[in-house]
């Protein structure tokens, strides 16, 4: 996935340490992501993408199809992210 974030490598945001990464609230990931910083879209798929995926998998019942539908999503957001708001959860959006 991350050969589709090349587009996104323009001038990222002021780099933060990954404890700093963390510590950040999804909706303000995302807001980076957006600006163009992909650590801040790993740490994302790190906290959902287990989730998506049992989510997903609850309504189509094969782990193959599960994943690629997961993997959707996650490109889907890398798609969408310049028109991403923070009015809602993060979760919620996803």
């Amino acid at each position: 996935m991350i050969f589709v974030l090349a587009r996104f490598l323009r001038r990222a945001p002021e780099e933060l340490s990954v404890e700093d990464l963390k510590a950040l609230n999804d909706e303000d990931l995302m807001g980076r992501f957006a600006r163009g910083d992909v650590a801040a879209f790993e740490l994302l798929v790190d906290r959902h993408e287990r989730p998506v995926y049992r989510f997903i998998l609850r309504s189509v019942r094969e782990d193959e199809r599960a994943e690629e539908l997961a993997q959707d999503v996650f490109l889907r957001v890398v798609n969408n992210a310049a028109r991403y708001k923070p009015s809602a959860k993060f979760t919620t959006w996803l």
